[in-house]
């Protein structure tokens, strides 16, 4: 609209085909340069589609980062498409121990893959009660309580915690693993029970199994199992017993009373293997041992055939030892011995008593004459000299030619009967 007043200049004229630009100097179109990139894209897209395999890659766990080294791929979830070829796959978990997969894609329309990545030892702090115990995992030895940060691989393990004088323990692990650490604490129970001994009188040394273990009265502790249990005091009697123990069982025993120690008698006599009672108990024959209770009168008697018997009244203290030798004195009797020829050597027992005729003062047992003389036959005879009779022993020895007359027969049958 024109204002009135306004002037009203003409324009200058300008032709139309001057003022527009010319067409054939333009480029291409914006339109042009998108549409043929996403063409291009697209068909490599198709083409990769079209000659791709699928393949499935199972992980474990399931935080698992993976990551592939090689030839053109394309990863969609549990799925990835990969062209044919060979691939490098590295499979990490914080935990576990990294994994390096080669592989290798086919012409199969589908593959599947699993990797299952193995966790990294747990640490395991154990402690016991008491310490000092030595730690068996899978039956090797891993050191002694307490143990600090000790490496295990992950899974189910047997466990043993074994310490002097304690029950093994047994038990069974599950390490975590990936790193983390677990504590166990761990009591053992005693393989021992509470033993308690007294005595009468007290003071006595205990043994167990013959070693000292201290004087009653006396609170012990035993290992399980069968013992011999004593008890030793001067002048008394050892004392001992069998003993039974089960572990954590603790027993009181009766109270001991010990017997006063008995008196050794050594007893030996001239000569040797005569008869001895004691309080009128065989005994058996010299030399031999007598065990006499202390401080009773005990009546001893020794006796041997030919000999005169003795008897003694003892006593002894306790522990007290005592050597006793008797000579026996013989018991005698005469016998008088006459012989013929009147040389001929007389033997009593084997010894000689001289030649001829005499009278011999011999002990009063049994005994064996013998008479002899050269180119005559010898004779032998039992006897027992008797103090209560006279004894004469008469003895003629024959000549050897004698002799075989003598065991002729007095009468020869002839074949006639005459």
């Amino acid at each position: 609209m024109v204002r009135s007043g306004e002037v009203i200049e003409p324009a200058p004229f300008t032709r139309l085909e001057d003022s527009a630009p010319s067409r054939r100097h333009r480029g291409p179109s914006l339109l042009l340069l998108i549409l043929v990139p996403v063409l291009l894209l697209f068909v490599l897209a198709m083409w990769f589609l079209l000659t791709a395999r699928s393949v499935s890659v199972d992980v474990e766990p399931a935080n698992t980062a993976l990551s592939i080294d090689g030839g053109l791929h394309f990863r969609l979830g549990p799925w990835s498409l990969f062209r044919p070829g060979n691939y490098q796959l590295r499979a990490e978990a914080p935990g576990y121990y990294p994994q390096q997969r080669e592989l290798t894609v086919d012409e199969s329309d589908r593959q599947q893959l699993s990797i299952h990545l193995q966790p990294l030892p747990g640490l395991l702090d154990i402690v016991s009660q008491p310490s000092g115990a030595q730690v068996l995992i899978d039956e090797k030895s891993q050191g002694f309580t307490p143990l600090q940060q000790l490496s295990v691989a992950a899974g189910e393990h047997q466990m043993t915690l074994d310490a002097p004088r304690y029950l093994p323990l047994q038990t069974t692990l599950v390490v975590s693993g990936r790193g983390q650490l677990q504590q166990f604490s761990l009591a053992l129970q005693p393989a021992w029970a509470a033993i308690h001994i007294d005595s009468t009188p007290s003071a006595a040394t205990v043994l167990v199994d013959g070693e000292v273990a201290g004087r009653t009265p006396a609170q012990l502790e035993i290992l399980q199992g069968e013992h011999q249990i004593g008890l030793q005091l001067p002048g008394y009697r050892d004392w001992q017993q069998t003993l039974q123990v089960s572990a954590g069982v603790a027993q009181v025993l009766p109270k001991v009373t010990l017997q006063a120690a008995a008196g050794i008698l050594s007893l030996h006599t001239e000569p040797s293997r005569a008869n001895v009672t004691l309080d009128g108990e065989y005994q058996g024959q010299t030399p031999l041992s007598l065990v006499l209770s202390p401080g009773d009168r005990h009546q001893l008697a020794v006796f041997k055939p030919g000999y005169r018997r003795v008897n003694r009244e003892l006593a002894l203290q306790p522990e007290q030892r005592r050597e006793l030798r008797l000579v026996l004195a013989a018991q005698l009797a005469e016998v008088r011995v006459e012989v013929q020829p009147e040389d001929a050597e007389i033997l009593v027992d084997g010894v000689s008593q001289g030649r001829g005729s005499r009278a011999l003062r011999l002990p009063v047992f049994e005994q064996t004459l013998e008479v002899r003389r050269a180119d005559y036959r010898s004779q032998q005879r039992r006897f027992t000299p008797r103090a209560d009779l006279h004894q004469i022993i008469q003895v003629q020895l024959v000549t050897e030619a004698e002799a075989q007359v003598a065991a002729l027969p007095r009468e020869i049958d002839s074949p006639g009967g005459s």
